[in-house]
């Protein structure tokens, strides 16, 4: 039994859809490839479970096109939660040994060095995910969290996290997995998480299991930033 049979209901719903979501894939726009899209994506692991294509080098490839960002999922009049069926599929590329080497390698290279993030403290209620920005994109993160007054700004403290490489795009690891390369819950209890990536979150919700709140930038961004006024006329 493979994983993705739990998902069989949401990869009904894309593939039955005519791609209404098509234009929230920046993914689908930048390439301007229907194989990119949450629909193509969807149709590729609907072939998988079916036996119509095989799970090899070629539908892992097509599966790397996801950045889990969840555009699609709020343009769903359903919420599919396709990013987590994708995630779910490339875990299962990567136990079959399918998964591209390139983006194997890349997800176990250690992420440039940060003095924004290494500067951050190490205790408190906020767990930071930097994963593999570099420090131009940390400081500017931490700008605009500051600035929209959230709990990130002193004297509040910040929870430093390391890297989740191991809970990367390619899903978990195949058994065994050294404890020393697992990304787990953090032991200072905070109580939430930002990341800057948006191939981040989803992984690092499902590895902690609902205990910690997990959430990117732009989410964090919108929750404390005060709702828009409408620009006055004239």
């Amino acid at each position: 039994m493979s994983a993705l049979d739990a998902h069989r209901a949401a990869v009904d719903l894309c593939t039955y859809c005519p791609k209404l979501c098509r234009w929230a894939c920046p993914v689908a726009e930048a390439e301007c490839r229907e194989t990119s899209t949450p629909w193509a994506l969807m149709t590729r692991v609907d072939d998988v479970m079916t036996g119509r294509a095989p799970l090899d080098a070629e539908s892992a490839e097509m599966l790397a096109h996801c950045t889990g960002c969840g555009r699609c999922q709020t343009a769903c009049k359903h919420g599919n939660d396709v990013a987590t069926v994708l995630q779910t599929a490339r875990a299962e590329a990567r136990l079959a040994g399918v998964a591209p080497p390139a983006q194997l390698a890349w997800a176990d290279t250690p992420p440039p060095a940060s003095a924004a993030w290494e500067a951050l403290p190490t205790g408190g209620p906020i767990r930071l995910l930097a994963g593999h920005a570099d420090d131009d994109l940390v400081r500017a993160a931490l700008r605009l969290l500051r600035a929209a007054g959230g709990p990130h700004r002193p004297p509040g403290p910040a929870a430093r996290a390391p890297p989740a490489s191991a809970i990367g795009r390619w899903g978990p690891p195949p058994p065994p997995t050294p404890p020393s390369r697992r990304c787990g819950p953090p032991s200072a209890g905070p109580s939430a998480s930002s990341a800057w990536t948006p191939a981040t979150p989803w992984p690092a919700r499902a590895a902690w299991h609902g205990g910690l709140a997990v959430e990117h930038l732009t989410e964090a961004l919108a929750a404390r930033l005060p709702p828009l006024s409408p620009a006055p006329h004239g």
